[in-house]
C-alpha cells in the first residue's frame, strides 16, 4: 500500500528553513510507517519518498559524525547501495550526489580496512569529504526543497 500523508498548508509555510520544511515531511513518513507496522499493515514511500527520508538521515549523520562516524555506525553498507544519492542529484543536488559517490567509491576501496584500524590516509580523505559536504549542503538542501515544492503531489497531500 502506497500513501501520501497529509501536511497542513499552515505548517509548510511555518518552516523557518530548508531542514525545518524537510523536517515536515520526515515526521509524517515515520509517523505513517510506524502507524501501518503497528497495525500489521505493509506500507511502501514511493521513490520520491524513500529518497528524501534516507537523504534526511544520511544529513543527520553526516552532520554529526562525518563519514566515517556513519560507516563505524555500520550504515556504510546501506547508504552506500541505495539509490538516494542519485534520486536527488535529480533534483538539483547534483553535488551531494558527487561527494556520495566519492565516499562510495572510497568505502569500497577501503571496506575490509574500515572494519579493523583504519590509515590516517583514509580517515584524512573523509574527513575533505565531510568537508566538502559541510560547505555545500545548505545550497544542496535549498535545491531539495525547491524540487518538493515543484513536485509537492509526489510527497504530500497539502490540506488547509
Amino acid at each position: 500500500m502506497e500513501t501520501l500523508p497529509k501536511i497542513k498548508l499552515e505548517d509548510i509555510h511555518n518552516s523557518n528553513n530548508a531542514r525545518n520544511f524537510l523536517g515536515i515531511f520526515v515526521h509524517k513518513y515515520d509517523e505513517i510507517v510506524h502507524n501501518a507496522a503497528s497495525d500489521g499493515i505493509a506500507l511502501f514511500l514511493t521513490e520520491s519518498q524513500d529518497a528524501l527520508l534516507v537523504f534526511c538521515f544520511f544529513d543527520k549523520l553526516i552532520s554529526n559524525d562525518g563519514f566515517m562516524g556513519l560507516i563505524q555506525r555500520g550504515y556504510g553498507g546501506y547508504i552506500f547501495t541505495n539509490n538516494f544519492a542519485k534520486i536527488i542529484g535529480t533534483w538539483g543536488a547534483e553535488r551531494i550526489t558527487a561527494i556520495v559517490n566519492k565516499a562510495r567509491v572510497l568505502y569500497e576501496k577501503n571496506r575490509n580496512e574500515l572494519k579493523k584500524e583504519t590509515k590516517i590516509e583514509v580517515i584524512n580523505e573523509f574527513k575533505l569529504l565531510d568537508n566538502e559536504y559541510y560547505d555545500i549542503i545548505d545550497m544542496e538542501i535549498e535545491m531539495i526543497k525547491k524540487h518538493i515544492e515543484n513536485n509537492i503531489s509526489k510527497f504530500a497531500t497539502v490540506i488547509n
